[in-house]
């Protein structure tokens, strides 16, 4: 694998001059290339990252490193981009190595072709992401990062629609994130006062059904999820929802004939958010985040009500630390998120204040102690704090502290023990990130 992606490497380093060459004698059209690249190490001390901890549980100390290399090219008809990523822990591999283990791998890989100035098709590996990202997102804080292969037709006008469209084929056997999926975004009005946003997302996964005469067949189940998001402006005031809906059927990847476990899913989102800039170096802003929620004392419950943000990013709601959707809280009780931002900005340092109050948004119940029956009300208050220096044009340093203060009902969410001795749960973190640009020519 090293070798192929110094092989790819250097093609495209000759192929960049063999571009200027050609550009040179015919004139013909312009064309602009660009190489690029990111070095970003993070290390983090975890004591209570996503999982409360218990009395006797040392902190983790890890560093974790994203490295990539981009390529771009652009003419007046086509832009095509591809983007060498390698993400490791520090350590996890021998200082010699004979054979690389953990090798780069191409995080993207895209061509768009150009009709007019306005309609353009994209193909390819590549990343997606949408308003403030809660549905479809990047994920820029997972050092991964995340990429879909799909077709993009882009409609640039007045209004921009977005239509993606993927499909893995009948016999698909790959990761089941998805079999298929289509989204179409809408977006329009005046980012200066009004701006609205229109979503809609369509995913479907395998699922093997089983009869009543043992007979295995594969189906699609699809899951829908639309809504919209406006956002208001006026002077140093911002206002912003967000609305979603989600439907379709709930699947835990196998079917069988009378299976109570495959729901039909009625689920919702709902968000507002409002900031005011006090002064030049000051901005504060509140907000409230509900994701529905399942209830777990209805034994008859015919719906899945809990609501599940399937590509969006989970780092940027509901908590630093990650205690819900981030690969978990999935089909649960669901989260009211009450939030506060206060937000300092001086010249090249940024500092951020986010305390979050969690509850429950769904039903269900827990023994306490002393082995009276409890409901999960209150989850707990995190507050974190993010603060950023540019110290540079293309690097900067980010470091951050969060500490989670959860009550009994977030120990039982979670299955933890609760007549355990408990600890501080908390986690610090330091990031460097150097993004230069190596290389433009321009033809």
């Amino acid at each position: 694998m090293k070798k192929t992606v110094l092989l790819i490497t250097i093609s495209l380093i000759i192929f960049v001059f063999e571009v200027k060459a050609q550009t040179e004698e015919t004139k013909t059209e312009t064309s602009e290339f660009t190489l690029s690249g990111e070095i970003r190490p993070r290390t983090e001390i975890d004591h209570g990252l996503k999982l409360p901890f218990l009395d006797g549980q040392e902190a983790k100390t890890y560093t974790s490193q994203r490295s990539r290399l981009n390529f771009d090219y652009k003419t007046d008809k086509i832009k095509m981009g591809v983007s060498l990523q390698d993400v490791r822990t520090w350590g996890e591999q021998a200082q010699l190595v004979a054979n690389e283990a953990n090798a780069a791998s191409i995080h993207e890989a895209w061509g768009e072709f150009l009709f007019t100035s306005q309609l353009s098709l994209k193909v390819g590996r590549m990343e997606v992401g949408y308003d403030d990202q809660r549905i479809l997102s990047n994920v820029v804080w997972a050092q991964q990062g995340r990429s879909h292969d799909l077709a993009l037709l882009k409609y640039e006008g007045k209004v921009k629609a977005h239509l993606g469209l993927t499909y893995y084929g009948k016999n698909y056997t790959g990761a089941n994130a998805y079999k298929a999926m289509q989204f179409l975004w809408l977006n329009g009005g005046n980012p200066q006062n009004f701006s609205w946003s229109v979503l809609a997302l369509n995913n479907g996964v395998e699922e093997k059904r089983i009869d009543n005469n043992a007979v295995t067949t594969s189906h699609t189940v699809y899951k829908t999820t639309i809504g919209a998001r406006p956002v208001f402006k006026t002077g140093a005031l911002l206002v912003a929802a967000n609305i979603y809906y989600q439907m379709g059927k709930e699947t835990d990847g196998t079917w069988t004939e009378g299976d109570a476990d495959n729901k039909e899913i009625a689920a919702y989102n709902l968000a507002l958010d409002v900031s005011y800039k006090v002064s030049e170096n000051l901005q504060l802003a509140a907000g409230y985040e509900m994701l529905s929620g399942n209830d777990f004392t209805d034994a008859n419950a015919d719906k899945q009500n809990a609501f599940t943000p399937f590509f969006g990013t989970a780092h940027k709601f509901n908590g630093h630390m990650d205690y819900f959707y981030s690969n978990n809280h999935f089909n649960n009780i669901g989260l009211n998120d009450i939030y506060l931002t206060l937000a300092y900005t001086k010249n090249k340092f940024v500092c951020r204040l986010m305390p979050h109050f969690f509850s429950a948004a769904g039903n269900a119940e827990y023994l306490d102690t002393e082995g009276a029956t409890q409901e999960i009300g209150t989850l707990g208050t995190e507050i974190d704090v993010w603060a950023t220096y540019n110290f540079a044009k293309n690097a900067s340093i980010d470091f951050g502290y969060s500490q989670m203060f959860a009550t009994d009902a977030m120990y039982a969410l979670k299955g933890l023990n609760l007549s355990a001795e408990r600890v501080t749960n908390n986690w610090a973190w330091i990031m460097f990130t150097f993004k230069p640009k190596f290389l433009t020519v321009k033809n």
